[in-house]
């Protein structure tokens, strides 16, 4: 018996059209499994560029007569635990100073520090929650933060 020609157009149409749709459900699949797998905490593919290193916070200070940014003392800046935090000192007085936290070993403005015109910028990873404290100390006028210009460094 002779298979109609309608029939055999079918199965020709069939095959490619198959072989659409299961390439389709291939692709739903691994967008659908990567999306899934993104969301899980410490996957290494969750767009994180290192275990435990969260966004970048950027914060700018401006160095002031024994303050940062028109306070006395300065601002208190908080992050998350695992930011990148970035802090970028721009000279406003003739005076020289510059910005330290020691438990994260972060100077900006070196040992002599920075003055009007001058800008240095510094990061780290906050790692270890707690409260810690900001301060100016140049190696030519001694230690601002007796004088105030100091601030508080929170990571939550």
């Amino acid at each position: 018996m002779k298979t109609p020609s309608l029939l055999k157009d079918r199965k020709a149409v069939g095959q490619p059209l198959a072989l659409i749709v299961l390439l389709v459900l291939i692709v739903v699949s691994v967008v659908y499994y990567y999306e899934l797998m993104s969301s899980v905490a410490g996957n290494p593919f969750s767009g994180s560029s290192a275990p435990g290193i969260g966004p970048v916070k950027s914060f700018t200070l401006l160095t002031d007569n024994f303050g940062y940014n028109d306070t006395q003392g300065g601002p208190t800046i908080t992050v998350n635990q695992g930011d990148t935090v970035k802090i970028t000192l721009i000279g406003k007085t003739s005076v020289s100073h510059n910005f330290r936290i020691d438990e994260f070993n972060l100077k900006i403005g070196g040992e002599f520090g920075i003055v009007k015109g001058e800008t240095d910028t510094g990061e780290f990873v906050a790692t270890t929650p707690g409260v810690y404290h900001y301060y100016c100390r140049t190696a030519q006028l001694g230690g601002h933060e007796s004088l105030g210009q100091k601030g508080t460094l929170i990571v939550k």
